[in-house]
Protein backbone atom coordinates (compact mmCIF):
# COMPACT_ATOMS: atom_id res chain seq x y z
CA UNK A 1 0.00 0.00 0.00
CA UNK A 2 1.33 3.40 -0.97
CA UNK A 3 0.89 6.30 1.44
CA UNK A 4 1.34 9.71 -0.19
CA UNK A 5 2.99 12.45 1.82
CA UNK A 6 1.26 15.82 2.05
CA UNK A 7 2.83 19.22 2.41
CA UNK A 8 2.17 21.06 5.67
CA UNK A 9 -0.24 23.43 3.90
CA UNK A 10 -2.26 20.53 2.52
CA UNK A 11 -2.21 18.47 5.72
CA UNK A 12 -3.28 21.35 7.96
CA UNK A 13 -7.00 20.60 7.56
CA UNK A 14 -6.80 16.89 8.19
CA UNK A 15 -7.28 17.11 11.95
CA UNK A 16 -9.91 19.36 13.53
CA UNK A 17 -8.64 22.17 15.80
CA UNK A 18 -7.98 21.07 19.36
CA UNK A 19 -7.32 17.44 18.52
CA UNK A 20 -4.05 15.88 19.50
CA UNK A 21 -1.64 14.26 17.05
CA UNK A 22 -0.59 11.83 19.82
CA UNK A 23 -3.95 10.10 20.14
CA UNK A 24 -4.32 6.55 18.91
CA UNK A 25 -7.43 7.41 16.90
CA UNK A 26 -7.66 10.33 14.51
CA UNK A 27 -10.76 12.24 13.47
CA UNK A 28 -10.57 13.45 9.91
CA UNK A 29 -12.52 16.14 8.17
CA UNK A 30 -14.98 14.74 5.60
CA UNK A 31 -14.52 17.67 3.20
CA UNK A 32 -10.73 17.22 3.32
CA UNK A 33 -11.10 13.49 2.65
CA UNK A 34 -13.27 14.17 -0.42
CA UNK A 35 -10.73 16.65 -1.77
CA UNK A 36 -7.92 14.15 -1.15
CA UNK A 37 -9.86 11.47 -3.06
CA UNK A 38 -9.89 13.76 -6.08
CA UNK A 39 -6.25 14.69 -5.61
CA UNK A 40 -5.20 11.03 -5.62
CA UNK A 41 -7.86 9.85 -8.09
CA UNK A 42 -5.26 8.27 -10.36
CA UNK A 43 -4.25 5.81 -7.64
CA UNK A 44 -7.52 5.67 -5.63
CA UNK A 45 -9.78 5.62 -8.66
CA UNK A 46 -12.19 8.09 -10.20
CA UNK A 47 -15.18 6.02 -9.05
CA UNK A 48 -14.08 6.19 -5.41
CA UNK A 49 -13.70 9.97 -5.62
CA UNK A 50 -17.15 10.40 -7.17
CA UNK A 51 -18.75 8.11 -4.60
CA UNK A 52 -17.11 10.00 -1.74
CA UNK A 53 -18.41 13.30 -3.11
CA UNK A 54 -21.93 11.95 -3.63
CA UNK A 55 -22.15 10.48 -0.13
CA UNK A 56 -20.75 13.59 1.54
CA UNK A 57 -23.35 15.78 -0.18
CA UNK A 58 -26.28 13.33 0.15
CA UNK A 59 -25.68 12.68 3.86
CA UNK A 60 -24.92 16.37 4.52
CA UNK A 61 -21.62 15.53 6.16
CA UNK A 62 -19.86 18.40 4.36
CA UNK A 63 -21.06 21.57 2.70
CA UNK A 64 -20.12 22.54 -0.83
CA UNK A 65 -18.21 25.52 0.58
CA UNK A 66 -16.09 23.30 2.80
CA UNK A 67 -15.37 20.89 -0.03
CA UNK A 68 -14.37 23.73 -2.36
CA UNK A 69 -12.12 25.26 0.31
CA UNK A 70 -10.15 22.03 0.72
CA UNK A 71 -10.21 21.50 -3.05
CA UNK A 72 -8.54 24.91 -3.39
CA UNK A 73 -5.88 23.92 -0.86
CA UNK A 74 -5.29 20.60 -2.68
CA UNK A 75 -5.36 22.39 -6.06
CA UNK A 76 -8.20 20.30 -7.49
CA UNK A 77 -11.02 22.86 -7.44
CA UNK A 78 -11.30 22.90 -11.24
CA UNK A 79 -11.67 19.10 -11.18
CA UNK A 80 -14.34 18.99 -8.45
CA UNK A 81 -16.41 21.99 -9.61
CA UNK A 82 -18.20 20.27 -12.57
CA UNK A 83 -19.15 17.28 -10.40
CA UNK A 84 -20.51 19.53 -7.66
CA UNK A 85 -22.52 21.53 -10.18
CA UNK A 86 -23.98 18.32 -11.61
CA UNK A 87 -25.00 17.08 -8.14
CA UNK A 88 -26.73 20.33 -7.22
Amino acid sequence: MRCPRAAQREASGAMPPGSSQRRASAFFNVAKTVADCFKYRSSAGQDAALEALQEAIRERRASTGEIMEYARIDRVQNVIRPYLEALL
